[in-house]
């Protein structure tokens, strides 16, 4: 599941492609939370896809890379957020 440095390492890959937003300790601890279920591999292939997007301009939002890592994890369909609508 991803882990610490792999979070870094795929935030890293999308603030290089996409300098406009600032990667701070919080944005890092969000982005882990969200992505614990996905597995390491996964976050990472889905974090160089998005970056390659045509025509996209600003950084991705989790939830656009969640629909890449891992679609049955991403939208309202997540038993885990069930009570956040």
């Amino acid at each position: 599941m991803a882990d610490r440095r792999t979070i870094a390492v795929g935030l890293a890959t999308l603030h290089e492609a996409y300098p406009t937003r600032a990667i701070t300790e919080q944005t890092a601890e969000v982005w882990l939370r969200l992505f614990e279920p996905v597995p390491n591999a996964a976050f990472l292939a889905a974090c160089e896809r998005v970056a390659v997007q045509p025509g996209r301009t600003f950084f991705p939002t989790p939830g656009e890379v969640m629909a890449v890592a891992a679609p049955s994890l991403s939208g309202n369909s997540d038993e885990r957020h069930a009570g956040c609508q």
